[in-house]
């Protein structure tokens, strides 16, 4: 079994592991429309520019839906699960995905961050924002 997450990934989405290095939460940015991106990608999905920069943005959002996966085809998952992952929308638009700390439900107001997993990848976590 492996010890680690799997890592297949984009080389854009390789720019997750320096935001997680720097503590920043930040997302690609279109210059022509001001569109938020997720995933990260080479144009613009709104107005297809593809002059896109990386933006601090609010790290705010909503859970939309979540899962807990207790099975899984992957060996690292089947070794450290259940992992329970979700659906946020930010409140800057995109809708990301995002491991999810326990208990949170849909409708829940969060606060993400950007984090290295155990293969060392900047991925999202979502918490519960307190009132």
């Amino acid at each position: 079994m492996s010890d680690l997450p799997p890592e297949a990934r984009s080389q854009l989405a390789t720019m997750f592991d320096t935001l997680a290095d720097e503590k920043r939460f930040a997302l690609q940015k279109c210059r022509e429309c001001q569109t938020f991106l997720y995933p990260a990608r080479e144009v613009c999905v709104n107005c297809l520019s593809s002059a896109l920069d990386w933006t601090d943005t609010s790290a705010s959002g909503s859970i939309l839906a979540r899962t807990l996966t207790r099975v899984s085809a992957e060996p690292y998952f089947l070794e450290h699960g259940p992992v329970e992952t979700g659906l946020a929308k930010l409140d800057c638009g995109p809708i990301i995905v995002c491991f999810l700390a326990k208990g949170i439900e849909p409708g829940t107001k969060v606060h993400l961050s950007i984090r290295r997993d155990a293969a060392g990848r900047g991925v999202f976590f979502a918490t519960a924002t307190v009132p």
